[in-house]
């Protein structure tokens, strides 16, 4: 390496759903690849455990159904360039659906629909939904 040059930044891939499943799973074999992960879920104690565990990862605690904005936000604050979005957060329901919560379905709806829009213009899309 040349003087003066600094080694190149490792990628960075943004996993939502990051704090269980497989969420979790994407960001561990991400961070075995070399990449810097930021680890999104509402659950921090969850976040804070997996981030101790990974090298280089980032903790953004965040409602995506609430505010899909602050992860944008957060990210900028840190600095940090999106190469890899690996779209995970989610959860589904079930049953008739003139039964179903009226909130808990617009919530879903938001989760799954809203948070895709406030999120792109990255570079590279992964996704991986799952409903817990």
């Amino acid at each position: 390496m040349l003087r003066g040059m600094r080694p190149p930044e490792p990628p960075v891939a943004l996993v939502t759903g990051a704090s269980s499943g497989i969420g979790t799973e994407f960001a561990r074999a991400l961070a075995k690849r070399g990449h810097q992960v930021v680890l999104v879920a509402r659950r921090r104690d969850r976040l804070d455990e997996l981030a101790q565990e990974l090298e280089a990862a980032h903790v953004v605690e965040c409602d995506l159904a609430a505010e899909p904005q602050a992860v944008v936000r957060k990210v900028e604050e840190l600095g940090l360039t999106v190469d890899l979005l690996v779209n995970n957060a989610g959860f589904g329901t079930w049953g008739r659906f003139w039964e179903l919560a009226p909130e808990q379905e617009a919530q879903q709806v938001r989760l799954l629909v809203r948070k895709n829009v406030q999120l792109r213009g990255r570079r590279k899309w992964l996704t991986a939904q799952s409903a817990t």
